[in-house]
């Protein structure tokens, strides 16, 4: 399933994260497989318009959609969100989802988790009868995506990849024990199956920083360490897109902020929480870093460059996201030779 493509983003469907998809290169696009944790698009009336929005931004490739639980609110009028929840239905393995994938073109379906044995095995049957594939998402965070996978070997299709998601945290340690472990147990089940390997660590809080901070990232020297302890494994690179958690908003005033990722870091350019600064003068600052001339032609690399403070470029924190997001997933889709063959050093 993921020939030919060296990066799996993991992308929820909200407008910067779908833009940024859209908006890469047809290389880019072409050398990445995304993952979309879809819900109900923002304000619309029908949760078409989430599906809209991915087909037009992956342009006739494949991809991966998988229903976001924790968007389910059990009681509601609105449609969008009816027909949201009605894909949770878990009659005949949770037919409704696949017969909504079976609909879409390029669509793999994610295996629904947490389910029963009984209709995991229900699920597989509709996997099987679709004959896409699957997707089997893996969650550190998430208890309820732990199966026995030894007992259901039999009847998992050869085309399945497994998504080894050890979520998000700042603490390399965290991360790391728990892949090693739950990639060791699926590879000794399934010892040719795809693995992709998933994290996230793009900081929680910005507040100590004025000015400019290199921030290390773990997610390619996680991928580093996996690929050394399983050589013989078949490893692809993922992660969730320079994205974390959602947060409660605290309040306040959010100082304008410009992120350039880099491969195993990110620079953070950022105002002072008193000072009367602006996009303009942040990005003006980025570009004359040394760090901004390893940035690849992309979507966010000209949303930087045209930032003028007068409605073009970067103008605000949806802006300002998009840009990171294209800029990390040009560089991790390896377009144009854009972080190929990057190794992060293993640290013991």
């Amino acid at each position: 399933m993921l020939a030919g493509r060296c990066y799996v983003p993991h992308l929820r469907t909200k407008p910067a994260e779908i833009t940024a998809y859209r908006t890469l290169s047809v290389e880019a696009k072409d050398l990445t497989f995304p993952v979309f944790l879809a819900k109900p698009w923002q304000n619309a009336s029908f949760f078409s318009k989430t599906i809209e929005k991915i087909v037009e931004a992956v342009d006739n490739r494949p991809f991966a959609i998988e229903l976001d639980k924790s968007f389910y609110i059990s009681v509601t009028t609105r449609q969008a969100q009816i027909e949201f929840n009605n894909l949770f239905e878990s009659l005949s393995g949770y037919q409704a989802y696949y017969d909504f994938v079976d609909n879409i073109a390029n669509a793999i379906p994610v295996l629904v988790l947490p389910s029963t044995l009984v209709d995991i095995r229900l699920q597989l049957e509709n996997v099987v009868r679709l004959d896409r594939g699957l997707i089997i998402h893996i969650k550190r965070d998430d208890v309820g995506s732990v199966i026995n996978l030894e007992e259901l070997q039999p009847l998992i299709p050869n085309d399945t990849v497994f998504l080894i998601d050890a979520g998000w945290s700042r603490d390399f340690l965290t991360l790391e024990q728990w892949t090693l472990s739950k990639v060791g147990e699926v590879i000794s089940i399934f010892p040719t199956t795809e693995v992709v390997i998933l994290s996230s660590s793009f900081p929680d809080s910005f507040s100590d920083i004025i000015g400019h901070k290199l921030v290390t990232m773990h997610e390619s020297r996680l991928y580093s360490s996996i690929r050394r302890s399983f050589n013989n494994a078949d490893f692809t690179y993922g992660d969730w897109a320079t994205t974390r958690p959602p947060q409660s908003g605290g309040g306040g005033k959010i100082p304008p902020r410009i992120d350039v990722p880099g491969i195993g870091n990110c620079n953070i350019f950022r105002a002072e929480v008193a000072a009367n600064s602006s996009y303009l003068a942040m990005s003006q600052v980025a570009k004359l870093h040394d760090c901004f001339r390893g940035i690849p032609e992309c979507y966010g690399r000209r949303l930087i460059e045209d930032t003028d403070g007068f409605g073009i470029g970067v103008t605000g924190t949806q802006r300002s996201t998009e840009a990171r997001i294209s800029v990390h997933m040009t560089l991790h889709s390896q377009a144009g030779s854009a972080g190929a063959e990057v190794e992060i050093p293993y640290e013991d």
